[in-house]
């Protein structure tokens, strides 16, 4: 896993970096996950929930204020209705 800061991978995705994408995302995959199973209640639909969030995060990302944020900013897709936008 990589082990820079939020802040660090946030900057660095920002500017194009893939790994940092990759490392932003390994970060949160596993809270994510757990807050989207918590609001759909079915396994399957929570990984499509948490993938859609995630995506739509990382395409976001120039729009966070606070890089250090990342987690925080992205944990409530629902309730910001990105993943219900199908």
């Amino acid at each position: 896993m990589d082990e820079r800061s939020d802040r660090d991978l946030v900057d660095a995705c920002r500017r194009g970096d893939e790994a940092a994408s990759a490392g932003l995302v390994a970060k949160c995959t596993k809270r994510i996950l757990a807050i989207c199973y918590g609001t759909v209640g079915n396994a399957d639909d929570a990984e499509d929930l948490a993938q859609e969030t995630l995506i739509k995060g990382l395409r976001e990302v120039q729009r966070l204020r606070d890089a250090g944020q990342f987690y925080p900013w992205n944990r409530f897709p629902t309730w910001d209705g990105w993943a219900f936008d199908r």
